[in-house]
């Protein structure tokens, strides 16, 4: 196995930030000599055109794209493995491309692209798959392990179409508090793919980390991971929402992995997390779940995921449970719908850190497209930009709140001999408390702004939590 090397280059950028949560860094891709800012925006590019795609980001500069599929249900486990198996190679290449939901224009002309992949129960295991029907006998399909051959097309494919970094696919260790895996054969399965990924191109790879782990699982994982020297990371929600809970868990892991790694420099990639906090369809507005983790670590921000994503719908079944909420909620089936749609297409509002049913948005829709009824991709896209531009926002702010490293390292001298500046009145927590959002949840905004000093921070890590 070849030594592992995080090609990425990571320069501290915002000081004297008080915010052990939050850091703006340069990160570079050594592989592309291409520089970002973190915390940093990765867009959701799941089935999205790229004439849609350029319309809704011609103003952003670097773009960095992210595909990302939880391979659930027999039909796409057994349709993956007969790919990676079976199939020819112009087959494999374009049907893979269609399980990944890429569009191939798109990936073509960006510079960034990353695909990330979650597998709900143990692929290097034979699988049983049941399904059952009313009035009709049970069906039993088993899949056969996707062994060493399976997961080097596969990875290869994953590496080929993930130009800025590879994300290893992840297993998930407990399904419906059952467990999947042991750790160790967990870990036995993240070193292969690191050392199958490594004997390629130089591209940075990304070890998975998932939220939701008891504590001695954690342990042992960044044990490892120390051991290893894998130092990028990408932390899988697991379709959880950042709520005061899990950002209690965030910070746990961090502390756990500064005391582990202080040799290292962690970069953090988040992905997978759920939109909303405590989504209701009845509900006209949300808490965002999303924007919230730019306070909490993250250098990387990718996709949201739904419990419902990937999830295979059947007509006949669809349209009985629509009927049965209908039913149990008072409405018509039509109403019901209706209030599905808004539910589900809600967008992004920065001002208050809410989500809104698109008839009840506070301002001007950001596009003349009909986001109710074009298709989720154009949904996505446009929250994606909203986004984007109040993390971008809330970086300036960070960096007029803590100057440059570089700059006060060049102008020191002159400073020392001029009247010293007041102090910045404004802090992060001020920006935060002007969020309607947070001022109606104190408990998640106290979770972000926490300033207790801790018993050990990331200054030691080269400015992570600066």
């Amino acid at each position: 196995m070849e030594e592992y090397d995080p090609h990425l280059s990571v320069d501290p950028i915002s000081s004297s930030l008080k915010h052990p949560d939050y850091n703006v860094r340069k990160i570079t891709f050594d592989n592309l000599n291409k520089s970002v800012e973190t915390p940093f925006k990765v867009f959701p590019g799941k089935e999205l055109s790229s004439d849609i795609f350029d319309n809704f980001t011609s103003n952003i500069k670097e773009k960095f794209v992210e595909n990302g599929r939880y391979v659930k249900g027999g039909k796409s486990w057994g349709g993956l493995r007969y790919l990676l198996t079976e199939a020819s190679g112009d087959e494999r290449n374009s049907k893979l491309t269609s399980f990944f939901r890429i569009n191939q224009d798109l990936w073509d002309n960006l510079p960034l692209t990353t695909l990330s992949m979650v597998f709900p129960k143990n692929p290097h295991e034979q699988t049983t798959f049941t399904y059952e029907k009313k009035g009709a006998p049970k069906i039993t399909k088993t899949i056969e392990a996707f062994d060493e051959t399976c997961f080097t097309f596969l990875l290869s494919y994953i590496y080929s179409k993930s130009k800025a970094c590879v994300l290893v696919p992840d297993i998930k260790l407990n399904n419906k508090g059952t467990p999947v895996l042991s750790i160790n054969k967990y870990l036995e399965h993240v070193d292969e793919c690191v050392s199958i990924l490594s004997q390629w191109n130089k591209k940075p790879i990304f070890v998975p980390l998932q939220i939701d782990l008891p504590a001695n699982h954690v342990d042992e994982i960044l044990n490892h991971y120390a051991k290893k020297r894998y130092s990028n990371i990408w932390i899988n929600f697991l379709t959880h929402q950042c709520d005061d809970s899990y950002i209690a868990n965030i910070r746990a892991i961090r502390t756990i992995m500064n005391k582990k790694m202080k040799s290292l420099t962690p970069v953090l990639y988040y992905s997978h997390m759920q939109k909303e906090i405590t989504p209701n369809i009845q509900s006209v507005k949300v808490l965002a779940s999303d924007i919230l983790t730019q306070f909490n670590g993250a250098d990387f921000i990718g996709i949201n995921k739904s419990r419902f994503d990937d999830m295979p719908i059947f007509g006949d079944d669809a349209q009985k449970a629509d009927y049965k909420h209908a039913l149990d909620l008072g409405i018509t089936l039509d109403q019901y719908k209706l209030m599905r749609s808004l539910h589900k297409n809600r967008l992004f509002d920065p001002s208050s850190y809410y989500y809104y049913n698109l008839n009840l948005y506070p301002h001007d829709l950001p596009t003349d497209t009909d986001l109710l009824r074009t298709n989720e991709s154009v949904n996505r896209i446009a929250n994606g930009v909203l986004l984007y531009s109040e993390i971008e926002r809330t970086k300036q702010l960070a960096l007029e709140l803590a100057p440059k490293n570089v700059e006060r390292a060049i102008k020191k001298d002159l400073k020392e001999k001029q009247p010293p500046k007041e102090k910045p009145k404004k802090t992060l927590k001020d920006y935060l408390d002007s969020k309607q959002a947070m001022m109606d949840f104190p408990i998640i905004r106290d979770e972000i702004t926490d300033l207790k000093p801790r018993q050990s921070t990331f200054d030691e890590l080269g400015g992570l939590g600066d």
